[in-house]
This record gives C-alpha cells, sequence and structure tokens, in this order.
C-alpha cells in the first residue's frame, strides 16, 4: 500500500512538473513583451509630442510669414493633434484595463 501511495505522489509531482516550468516560461515571456510595449510606448510618446510641435510651428510661420487665415491651417492643426493624441485618444475608448498585466 506504502509503495502505490509513493508511486502516486511521484507520479502526481511529476505531472505537474512540465506546468510549474511552463508558467516560469510564460511569466519571462511576459516581462519580455512588456518591456517592448513599455519601449515601443515610450517612444510613440516621444514622436507624438514631435508632430504636434512641428504641426503649430507649420501653422505658426504660415500665419505669421504667408499670411494664411485660421481657417486655412486648421486642417494642419487638427491632423497634428489627432496624429498626437492618438494613443491618449484610444485610451479614452479601451481604458487601462487591458494594460493591468499578463
Amino acid at each position: 500500500m506504502k509503495v502505490l501511495a509513493i508511486g502516486f505522489v511521484a507520479f502526481a509531482l511529476l505531472s505537474a512538473s512540465p506546468d510549474l516550468l511552463a508558467e516560469s516560461t510564460f511569466t519571462e515571456a511576459c516581462e519580455n513583451v512588456n518591456t517592448f510595449v513599455t519601449t515601443l510606448l515610450t517612444l510613440l510618446r516621444v514622436i507624438s509630442v514631435g508632430v504636434v510641435t512641428i504641426a503649430i510651428i507649420f501653422a505658426g510661420y504660415q500665419i505669421a510669414f504667408a499670411h494664411k487665415r485660421f481657417t486655412d491651417i486648421a486642417p494642419v492643426l487638427i491632423g497634428g493633434l489627432l496624429i498626437g493624441g492618438a494613443a491618449e485618444i484610444a485610451k479614452w475608448f479601451v481604458g487601462n484595463t487591458a494594460a493591468a498585466g499578463c
């Protein structure tokens, strides 16, 4: 009876070991993906600030030196603000729950 119980315990432990290994591998992969996405998000935030800055500089130049009206440069400003704020606008619709964890 003891041999059967020891055999059952050994079988249960050996059966569970691939699960334990898979969990640590999944955790490592999840951390790698989170690091990549965080780096990408930081890069996109820098780019979005640049796009908005360029749009405002262009609009200011057009008003000051090319004597354009605000209605002429409004599409540039609106487009720049939409491109620059795309991540924040998406966060309004999706929310922060998608990035809460793996």
